[in-house]
């Protein structure tokens, strides 16, 4: 590569010439050494490898005239090094360029962290709530007075309290829902403490209710939500052949 020192050293001086006169154009080389020599090499390793914000972009050349061969045409080797050289221009001012605007960057501490871990074990949650052995009742619409047919766990219920014989009772008819959920609870307990296994609640049909019937839907949804933490594991209707019923049958762990 030549230098400008050279270029300049090696035209001949030309006592006529015009002081206006411009000199002839630079080569792409010329252009490229001149970019280079207004920079630090210093400033050129920091600025692409070390990320320093003080970098000084290079002055971008606005035209890049071609090389000139002797017969006035650029060459197969020029155009070929005219393309190296812009490359290498454009890639020292973009470095520069992009870490001027991001300035200084450091090393993430502890990369580790931030790979993919396997996923813990989820924390232990409160204990599932027993479930009961047999369905739930409906508490509302037609289920009320009609319970259809009985499946396997309901009908094996019964069977089992069939044979133990005759059962502790309680009567709910004519309670306030308040009252009557106080007593059942408390009798479930009581006979619970006893070694009672099965126990029937006469809690009505409640066809006599002003709109629709209130004490049985309130009974069942007791044993669904509280009937677990007292004992109890299972219930069946006593139903009648209209598929109504007004008692219940309960069933007690051991």
């Amino acid at each position: 590569m030549k230098t400008l020192s050279n270029r300049k050293s090696s035209e001949p001086t030309d006592p006529d010439r015009r002081d206006d006169q411009d000199e002839e154009p630079l080569t792409d080389e010329e252009l490229f050494q001149r970019a280079l020599e207004g920079m630090d090499s210093s400033q050129i390793y920091s600025a692409k490898y070390q990320g320093s914000p003080a970098a000084e972009l290079p002055p971008k050349p606005s035209v890049l005239p071609p090389s000139v061969g002797d017969d006035g045409g650029k060459t197969g080797n020029d155009r070929g090094s005219e393309e190296v050289d812009r490359e290498a221009v454009r890639a020292v001012q973009e470095a520069a360029f992009f870490e001027q605007m991001i300035g200084d960057v450091e090393p993430i501490a502890g990369r580790d962290k931030y790979r993919r871990r396997p996923a813990r074990a989820s924390a232990p949650t409160a204990e599932t709530p027993r479930r009961l052995k047999t369905p739930p009742l409906a508490t509302e619409g037609e289920g009320l007075h009609d319970v259809g047919e009985l499946n396997s766990a309901q009908r094996d219920l019964l069977r089992r309290a069939d044979g133990a014989g005759n059962l502790p009772e309680l009567h709910l008819r004519g309670d306030q829902v308040f009252e009557a959920l106080a007593r059942l609870e408390e009798f479930i307990d009581e006979e619970r403490r006893r070694g009672r296994l099965f126990l029937r609640v006469i809690h009505g049909r409640g066809i006599r209710s002003e709109l629709f019937p209130v004490l049985k839907p309130a009974v069942i949804r007791w044993l669904e939500d509280h009937g677990p933490d007292h004992g109890v594991c299972g219930y069946v209707p006593q139903r009648q052949p209209s598929g109504d019923y007004g008692a219940l049958i309960i069933e007690l762990d051991q």
